[in-house]
């Protein structure tokens, strides 16, 4: 697996970057457990600790993976809700990140954030228009692109 490294003034960067994608973000040690099981298992239990916090997270409860959709940015109801959840904290935290960019043969299975709205499950936390889930398990193969991540500025 070819991996990219790619430094970045901030998240305003990071954000042209990864328009029109659809990604997860994780730390270097994730990533290796990642690479290890051979791709991405949603974290059910909770026992498995996130940046983003875990406690009562929509997808994570569903038994989904969250990924963060970038591909509708021009929508001003998408842009509204950028900021909520910020993916380059973990740059920030742990210096470097790693980027799963998840392939285009892998959106027929995305579960939207609408569920939240329809189901009204809004005790739990989802960030809408933004983030959206793949349901249980993830393969490496349906990783179009690895990239690391970090902030020069």
């Amino acid at each position: 697996m070819k991996i990219k490294h790619l430094e970045i003034d901030g998240f305003e960067d990071f954000i042209e970057l990864m328009k029109g994608r659809v990604f997860h973000t994780t730390t270097q040690e994730s990533f290796e457990s990642i690479v290890t099981d051979g791709g991405l298992i949603a974290n059910i239990s909770g026992d498995r600790s996130s940046v983003f916090g875990n406690s009562n997270g929509f997808f994570r409860l569903r038994g989904c993976i969250s990924f963060f959709d970038y591909r509708e940015l021009s929508d001003a109801r998408v842009s509204e809700h950028l900021y909520k959840c910020v993916p380059t904290r973990i740059a920030d935290d742990y210096k470097v990140m790693v980027v799963l960019v998840l392939s285009h043969e892998a959106y027929p299975d995305l579960e939207s954030w609408i569920s939240w709205s329809e189901e009204g499950a809004y005790s739990l936390k989802v960030v809408p228009r933004i983030e959206i889930g793949y349901p249980d398990f993830v393969p490496l193969s349906m990783i179009s692109e690895v990239l690391t991540v970090s902030i020069i500025s």
